[in-house]
């Protein structure tokens, strides 16, 4: 699996990687798909995060979770993709007990980063 690939160069590398400290003590937070989530559905951040976690580079906790289903970014043009606010109003976040270290937002790809802003 392509995920579990990519973890396990940067957890060999890790230390020659400029973001290595990123990982120190992290919460691996996947970022959610611009649907609701079905049982069973394909989610490739979440895959991502659970492959890091596997080779030692944090704790996976989804977190995030999309309550509204917006457009997805990849289906319409530039113009018309989602805002970081309208990503932000349509997610909810899971609440902690403990104030984690360090957290890392973990997406399958990254466009123009609106998102990774609303689910910052």
């Amino acid at each position: 699996m392509p995920s579990e690939l990519i973890a396990n160069l940067i957890s060999r590398n890790l230390q020659n990687l400029p973001f290595a400290w990123f990982f120190e003590e992290a919460v691996l937070v996947p970022v959610p798909r611009a649907s609701l989530m079905q049982k069973d559905s394909l989610w490739p951040s979440l895959n991502i995060a659970r492959a890091l976690e596997k080779n030692g580079l944090g704790e996976c906790r989804v977190l995030l979770r999309r309550v509204k289903p917006i457009r997805r970014s990849s289906l319409v043009p530039a113009e018309r993709r989602p805002k970081p606010l309208e990503h932000y109003e349509s997610m909810s976040v899971e609440k902690m007990l403990t104030v984690p270290t360090s957290v890392v937002l973990v997406d399958d790809i990254l466009t123009r980063g609106h998102t990774f802003l609303g689910a910052a």
